[in-house]
């Protein structure tokens, strides 16, 4: 049976989070005044999501979902933060933040996006050894990544609706808001399929990550360190990946160059 590869997007494929490009690209036509307006209003937006997002998280770890699995504990808290990622989008609508921008220049720029080391050569490979791979993300233009990974790879994410004149609306096509709208995609996509894994770097990837035969995090940040602590998720090293337990633990790697062995090798 096919083997399923599937990979998040922004800090997994890339160095750094892409989605803050958007609001450039789309003020690149505005006067300088309109255009300083607009950096403030969305900067005073990032400000208000973080300090939301910051609290509920810190509540949450202070009495962290109790559940018998791992995946119950991991639905529960992806639960919690859905509310606020739909309302982030709802208030970027109502600006008109992401208004104006042209399709070739999404592709552009994600053309243009720096990616982590080996990541090309490690999806090529996998594509060589007849795995259906697939970026499974919650970012929120479908040209960008497209132009960052070329057109042989699926793409399930968010995406910017287009009007009649070729430009952004400023409204969002929503596929992928959440946690667990990651986890439905790649239930979907291993239907009648061989072995699953799925690589990714962050919170929003756990629910996903908990669903696949072999979940692989990349990187340390600290906020995904605590709350695989807290929801009792054990993180194995390379050199433990056999004692990996798909829905229980997850598989850690520094960079793209240690994935090879246990994506490849293990069966």
């Amino acid at each position: 049976m096919t083997p399923v590869l599937a990979v998040d997007f922004d800090e997994t494929i890339t160095t750094a989070d892409t989605v803050a490009r958007l609001p450039e690209l789309a003020a690149e036509g505005l006067s300088p005044s309109d255009a300083q307006d607009r950096a403030r209003s969305w900067e005073a937006g990032v400000s208000k999501y973080v300090a939301e997002w910051r609290e509920t998280f810190a509540a949450v770890l202070a009495s962290p979902p109790d559940a018998p699995t791992a995946p119950e504990r991991v639905d529960a808290f992806s639960r919690i933060f859905w509310d606020i990622e739909n309302g982030s989008l709802d208030a970027i609508e109502r600006r008109g933040l992401l208004q104006g921008i042209r399709r070739e220049a999404l592709t552009r720029c994600g053309e243009g996006i720096v990616k982590r080391d080996g990541v090309d050569e490690t999806l090529a490979e996998a594509r060589r050894r007849r795995f259906d791979v697939h970026i499974v993300s919650a970012n929120w233009s479908v040209d960008m990544l497209r132009g960052a990974v070329g057109d042989g790879i699926p793409i399930h994410s968010n995406d910017l609706e287009f009007g009649a004149d070729g430009t952004t609306t400023g409204r969002f096509l929503r596929n992928m808001i959440s946690a667990r709208d990651k986890r439905t995609r790649l239930r979907e996509l291993a239907q009648e399929r061989g072995r699953v894994v799925y690589v990714g770097d962050g919170m929003n990837d756990l629910a996903a990550l908990m669903e696949a035969d072999l979940g692989i995090v990349i990187g340390q940040k600290p906020d995904m360190m605590r709350v695989c602590k807290a929801l009792r998720i054990p993180m194995h090293g390379v050199c433990d990946a056999a004692q990996v337990v798909a829905g229980e633990s997850v598989l850690r790697v520094d960079g793209w160059d240690e994935i090879a062995a246990p994506l490849f090798e293990q069966k």
